[in-house]
């Protein structure tokens, strides 16, 4: 598990990124997307998300996030006209910030591209591999 550093400023906005030199290396990202300890989902969603464009950004070969819940899971396919299908574009988020992003739903599966399957997690614990 690698350091990293994480603040929140007094208007609520976030910052994090890791303090590990991650340039062309794996990184795996184990992430709780439920909401805890007064964080919401969408706090949580949201400094995920700027986590992994910072890890992108410091050059890491690849990122995987693997998430045990996954937030807006429920929501994998339209039931009624004009329902979104939140799981469709929470994949698409991860993608754009360049993730590999994973849940151990079989629901949620078919939302992503890419999938990588992992049986333990814990809050925003980075482990960087060579």
């Amino acid at each position: 598990v690698s350091a990293h550093e994480e603040r929140r400023f007094e208007d609520g906005e976030h910052k994090i990124r890791p303090l590990t030199g991650v340039r062309n290396r794996k990184v795996y990202v184990f992430a709780d997307l439920a909401s805890s300890g007064g964080e919401s989902v969408n706090d949580k969603l949201c400094k995920l998300l700027f986590f992994i464009g910072a890890l992108r950004q410091s050059a890491a070969a690849r990122v995987n996030v693997i998430a045990p819940y996954l937030c807006y899971g429920r929501k994998e396919r339209q039931t009624k006209p004009r329902d979104p299908v939140a799981t469709r574009y929470l994949a698409q988020m991860f993608e754009a910030v360049g993730a590999i992003a994973s849940s151990l739903s079989p629901r949620t599966t078919s939302q992503f591209s890419q999938l990588i399957f992992s049986t333990s997690a814990a809050t925003r614990d980075v482990a960087v591999c060579e």
